[in-house]
């Protein structure tokens, strides 16, 4: 794979992951004291935080769950 490739990738895992972390955010918001809630949003919440996401990009982890939980917060409750 070339630098475009692993680029690329890079990419699409660090997106998927910000999916992730929406779609938890939102099943905590719904759903805040149900033990699945609590463990997606730590996991995707731990990825974010984790050398494995700092070696993937330069972007600071904190801006992206910030605009996630300004999103949610501004969504009703389903």
């Amino acid at each position: 794979m070339n630098d475009n490739g692993c680029k690329n990738l890079a990419n699409a895992i660090i997106y998927q992951a910000y999916r992730d972390l929406k779609h938890s955010a939102l099943l905590y918001k719904c759903k805040r004291n149900t033990i699945y809630s609590d463990k997606f949003m730590r996991e995707t919440l731990d990825f974010f935080y984790s050398q494995f996401f700092n070696q993937l990009t330069d972007i600071d982890s904190n801006r992206i769950i910030r605009r996630v939980l300004d999103e949610v917060s501004k969504t009703q409750n389903v």
